[in-house]
């Protein structure tokens, strides 16, 4: 990830300049991964819900 300097003038303004960008790229990533899979919370979910299924089929 590439943020260019900016004027130190600028202040509070650049911090949220480069926020958002950071923002952004994690948003791109996150999508980039699988659609719900980026929250961890659905991830421990999608995991739990898997292993309820596989002792399912193994009962």
């Amino acid at each position: 990830m590439n943020i260019p300097r900016m004027k130190k003038i600028e202040g509070n303004r650049t911090k949220a300049v480069v926020a958002d960008r950071i923002i952004n790229t994690t948003r791109i990533f996150q999508l980039s991964l699988s659609k719900n899979l980026y929250d961890t919370n659905n991830v421990r979910e999608i995991k739990n819900r898997n292993a309820a299924s596989v002792s399912v089929k193994l009962a």
